[in-house]
């Protein structure tokens, strides 16, 4: 069978998937509007997992409110989620699926009048077609959304999790530091790559010191945004080399 590679054992990190089928994050809009898991996510996961997928990666979970998307995206910010995220969690494994959870900050693309970002950029969002500027993160800002996916994480594992998942595509907050088209800062987290990257870089490393070091972490890359003044494929190798000496499991 030209493709029975598929239905092999694969080993990630200490984790033996029983296959190399695997289900990306993307959005179902099937949590509550505060963010709360309901009964139609569990079934809609579980299913993915009875099919036989070997890892399901849930949906970008938002690690604060000012980082939500969307109205009716999942949350993870607190333990006020954590009944929810424990009935998803263990609803995938059931069938013998590993469960992943993404985190997710949406940056400027946040809900709200006054998004963060890495500069003050201004855009037309996509959805709404408003025209915003976002406001550019203070250090202080930046420590507290590292916090932040730190907890997440921290409540992921709590939950049931077998792995996170950090996002970092999607034109969303990490890739926003990463782009020079977006990260017009002059501090340690602008100007060349290394700046650029040591956001992303410092939250791995964060959510490695909370969890330690066998809890295995993946990362959803843009890899290239296929613009003149954008984040390169290029960089994109440097970065991942770096996302690799600090210990990420995969890339996305």
């Amino acid at each position: 069978m030209k493709f029975k590679h598929l239905f092999e054992p694969l080993e990630l990190k200490d984790l033996l998937l029983r296959n190399r089928i695997t289900m990306s994050a993307m959005p179902t809009g099937f949590s509550c509007a505060n963010g709360f898991v309901t009964r139609k996510m569990v079934s809609y996961y579980a299913s993915r997992s009875k099919g036989d997928a070997s890892l399901i990666v849930v949906e970008g979970a938002a690690v604060e409110d000012t980082g939500k998307v969307y109205l009716s995206q999942l949350m993870a910010s607190d333990d006020t989620y954590l009944s929810g995220l424990n009935e998803l969690a263990e609803g995938i494994k059931k069938s013998g699926a590993f469960a992943v959870l993404q985190l997710q900050h949406g940056g400027r693309f946040a809900m709200g009048s006054n998004p963060m970002s890495a500069s003050d950029v201004s855009f037309t969002c996509p959805c709404t077609r408003r025209n915003i500027v976002s406001a550019p993160m203070t250090e202080d800002d930046i420590n507290a959304t590292i916090t932040s996916f730190t907890n997440a994480a921290v409540l992921a594992k709590k939950a049931g999790f077998d792995m996170i998942e950090v996002g970092g595509g999607y034109g969303h907050l990490l890739s926003q530091f990463l782009s020079p088209r977006t990260n017009k800062r002059n501090d340690k987290y602008g100007g060349d790559l290394e700046g650029r990257m040591k956001l992303p870089l410092d939250r791995i490393e964060s959510i490695k010191r909370a969890l330690g070091d066998d809890f295995p972490i993946g990362y959803q890359l843009m890899a290239d945004e296929l613009l003149d003044d954008g984040f390169s494929l290029d960089e994109a190798k440097t970065f991942s080399g770096k996302l690799e000496e600090g210990g990420v499991a995969y890339l996305s």
